[in-house]
Protein backbone atom coordinates (compact mmCIF):
# COMPACT_ATOMS: atom_id res chain seq x y z
CA UNK A 1 0.00 0.00 0.00
CA UNK A 2 2.43 2.58 0.64
CA UNK A 3 5.02 1.78 -2.33
CA UNK A 4 1.53 2.36 -4.10
CA UNK A 5 1.32 5.63 -2.18
CA UNK A 6 4.65 6.65 -3.40
CA UNK A 7 4.37 5.75 -6.81
CA UNK A 8 0.80 7.32 -6.92
CA UNK A 9 2.22 10.77 -5.54
CA UNK A 10 5.69 10.50 -7.98
CA UNK A 11 3.03 10.06 -10.29
CA UNK A 12 1.42 13.04 -9.69
CA UNK A 13 4.06 15.22 -9.39
CA UNK A 14 5.33 14.37 -12.82
CA UNK A 15 2.12 14.89 -14.00
CA UNK A 16 1.47 18.21 -12.80
CA UNK A 17 5.04 19.19 -13.59
CA UNK A 18 3.72 18.09 -17.29
CA UNK A 19 0.88 20.23 -17.38
CA UNK A 20 2.76 23.32 -15.96
CA UNK A 21 4.71 22.91 -18.60
CA UNK A 22 2.54 22.21 -21.47
CA UNK A 23 0.47 25.36 -20.36
CA UNK A 24 2.92 28.17 -19.43
CA UNK A 25 4.87 28.57 -22.73
CA UNK A 26 1.26 28.28 -24.80
CA UNK A 27 0.55 31.90 -23.13
CA UNK A 28 3.60 33.67 -23.70
CA UNK A 29 3.32 32.75 -27.00
CA UNK A 30 2.63 35.78 -29.32
CA UNK A 31 -0.99 36.10 -31.01
CA UNK A 32 -1.58 37.67 -34.23
CA UNK A 33 -4.55 38.92 -35.83
CA UNK A 34 -6.18 40.76 -38.78
CA UNK A 35 -7.25 44.18 -38.39
CA UNK A 36 -10.10 45.49 -41.05
CA UNK A 37 -8.77 46.61 -44.06
CA UNK A 38 -12.53 48.30 -44.05
CA UNK A 39 -11.02 50.48 -40.83
CA UNK A 40 -9.39 53.89 -41.93
CA UNK A 41 -8.12 54.18 -38.92
CA UNK A 42 -7.79 51.34 -36.28
CA UNK A 43 -7.74 52.34 -32.50
CA UNK A 44 -5.87 49.78 -30.72
CA UNK A 45 -5.33 50.68 -26.90
CA UNK A 46 -5.43 54.27 -27.01
CA UNK A 47 -3.44 54.60 -30.16
CA UNK A 48 -4.06 55.16 -33.40
CA UNK A 49 -3.01 53.26 -36.64
CA UNK A 50 -4.16 54.60 -39.84
CA UNK A 51 -4.72 52.42 -43.41
CA UNK A 52 -1.05 53.66 -44.72
CA UNK A 53 1.19 55.36 -43.92
CA UNK A 54 3.59 56.44 -46.92
CA UNK A 55 3.72 53.58 -49.25
CA UNK A 56 2.91 51.30 -46.52
CA UNK A 57 -0.49 49.36 -45.67
CA UNK A 58 -1.52 47.86 -42.19
CA UNK A 59 -1.56 44.61 -41.98
CA UNK A 60 -1.88 42.86 -38.52
CA UNK A 61 -1.47 43.18 -35.02
CA UNK A 62 0.45 40.69 -32.58
CA UNK A 63 -0.34 40.54 -28.68
CA UNK A 64 3.14 39.44 -26.78
CA UNK A 65 1.24 37.91 -24.02
CA UNK A 66 3.70 38.37 -21.53
CA UNK A 67 3.28 41.19 -19.16
CA UNK A 68 5.16 44.58 -20.26
CA UNK A 69 5.64 43.91 -23.68
CA UNK A 70 2.78 45.10 -25.07
CA UNK A 71 1.62 44.59 -28.97
CA UNK A 72 2.85 45.58 -32.06
CA UNK A 73 1.15 46.69 -35.48
CA UNK A 74 2.76 45.54 -38.87
CA UNK A 75 2.92 47.44 -42.52
CA UNK A 76 3.86 46.37 -45.58
CA UNK A 77 5.00 48.37 -48.21
CA UNK A 78 6.21 47.07 -52.05
CA UNK A 79 9.14 45.44 -52.79
CA UNK A 80 9.02 43.50 -49.41
CA UNK A 81 9.92 46.84 -46.80
CA UNK A 82 7.83 46.53 -43.68
CA UNK A 83 7.63 48.29 -40.84
CA UNK A 84 6.76 46.95 -37.12
CA UNK A 85 5.47 49.65 -34.33
CA UNK A 86 5.72 48.60 -30.93
CA UNK A 87 3.73 49.84 -27.95
CA UNK A 88 4.94 48.55 -24.57
CA UNK A 89 5.94 49.77 -21.66
CA UNK A 90 8.00 46.82 -19.58
CA UNK A 91 5.81 46.85 -16.52
CA UNK A 92 7.62 50.13 -15.53
CA UNK A 93 6.53 53.29 -14.42
CA UNK A 94 7.65 55.62 -17.33
CA UNK A 95 7.82 59.20 -16.42
CA UNK A 96 5.89 61.89 -17.94
CA UNK A 97 8.70 64.45 -18.18
CA UNK A 98 11.46 64.37 -21.22
CA UNK A 99 11.52 61.28 -23.16
CA UNK A 100 14.65 61.79 -24.23
CA UNK A 101 16.68 59.93 -21.64
CA UNK A 102 14.42 56.76 -21.74
CA UNK A 103 14.32 56.70 -25.43
CA UNK A 104 18.21 56.50 -25.92
CA UNK A 105 18.17 53.98 -23.34
CA UNK A 106 14.94 51.86 -24.57
CA UNK A 107 17.18 52.23 -28.33
CA UNK A 108 20.24 50.66 -26.59
CA UNK A 109 18.29 47.67 -25.73
CA UNK A 110 16.74 47.80 -28.82
CA UNK A 111 20.31 47.28 -30.45
CA UNK A 112 21.18 44.54 -28.37
CA UNK A 113 18.16 42.61 -29.08
CA UNK A 114 19.81 42.95 -32.69
CA UNK A 115 23.03 41.52 -31.40
CA UNK A 116 20.78 38.88 -29.53
CA UNK A 117 19.00 37.49 -32.80
CA UNK A 118 23.14 37.58 -34.67
CA UNK A 119 24.19 35.17 -31.89
CA UNK A 120 21.11 32.59 -32.22
CA UNK A 121 21.33 32.81 -35.86
CA UNK A 122 18.57 34.98 -36.96
CA UNK A 123 20.65 37.53 -38.41
CA UNK A 124 23.75 36.03 -40.32
CA UNK A 125 25.09 39.67 -40.01
CA UNK A 126 24.76 42.88 -37.94
CA UNK A 127 26.45 46.16 -38.00
CA UNK A 128 25.56 49.54 -36.44
CA UNK A 129 25.90 52.30 -38.85
CA UNK A 130 24.93 55.10 -36.97
CA UNK A 131 22.94 56.86 -33.94
CA UNK A 132 21.48 60.09 -33.21
CA UNK A 133 18.56 61.71 -31.40
CA UNK A 134 16.25 64.45 -32.79
CA UNK A 135 13.60 65.93 -30.43
CA UNK A 136 11.90 63.33 -28.20
CA UNK A 137 13.49 60.55 -30.83
CA UNK A 138 16.27 58.18 -30.73
CA UNK A 139 17.04 56.84 -33.38
CA UNK A 140 19.62 53.84 -35.03
CA UNK A 141 20.35 52.83 -38.60
CA UNK A 142 21.85 49.24 -38.40
CA UNK A 143 22.77 46.88 -41.65
CA UNK A 144 21.33 43.22 -40.99
CA UNK A 145 21.93 40.48 -43.15
CA UNK A 146 19.07 38.27 -42.72
CA UNK A 147 18.54 34.90 -44.56
CA UNK A 148 21.57 35.69 -47.31
CA UNK A 149 19.63 38.83 -47.55
CA UNK A 150 21.31 42.03 -46.67
CA UNK A 151 19.22 45.01 -45.33
CA UNK A 152 19.06 48.23 -44.04
CA UNK A 153 16.79 48.61 -40.83
CA UNK A 154 16.07 51.90 -38.91
CA UNK A 155 14.82 52.06 -35.12
CA UNK A 156 13.04 55.20 -33.55
CA UNK A 157 12.12 55.04 -29.95
CA UNK A 158 10.24 57.17 -28.10
CA UNK A 159 7.89 57.56 -25.01
CA UNK A 160 4.00 58.75 -25.89
CA UNK A 161 1.04 58.15 -23.21
CA UNK A 162 3.25 56.56 -20.44
CA UNK A 163 4.53 54.03 -23.08
CA UNK A 164 7.02 53.09 -24.93
CA UNK A 165 7.22 53.53 -28.73
CA UNK A 166 9.42 51.83 -31.08
CA UNK A 167 9.25 51.84 -35.11
CA UNK A 168 11.90 49.53 -36.84
CA UNK A 169 11.90 50.51 -40.82
CA UNK A 170 13.67 47.31 -42.83
CA UNK A 171 14.40 47.29 -46.68
CA UNK A 172 16.59 45.58 -49.27
CA UNK A 173 19.56 47.30 -49.23
CA UNK A 174 19.22 49.65 -51.59
CA UNK A 175 15.56 50.40 -51.72
CA UNK A 176 15.44 53.41 -50.15
CA UNK A 177 14.81 52.56 -46.25
CA UNK A 178 16.38 55.75 -44.91
CA UNK A 179 13.83 57.76 -47.55
CA UNK A 180 10.77 55.08 -46.00
CA UNK A 181 11.73 55.68 -42.35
Amino acid sequence: MLKFLRMSVLGGCILAVLLVAAVLPAQAQPVRSAISPALSVAEIEGFSFPKTLGNFTRQSKVDYKTPGLGFSVTYLAPGGAWADIYVYDKQLKLPTGPALPQAKRELDVAISDVGSALKSGAYQDAELLDSSTFGSFAMAHMKITQRGTERDSYIFVTLHKGMFVKIRVTADAGAGARRMA
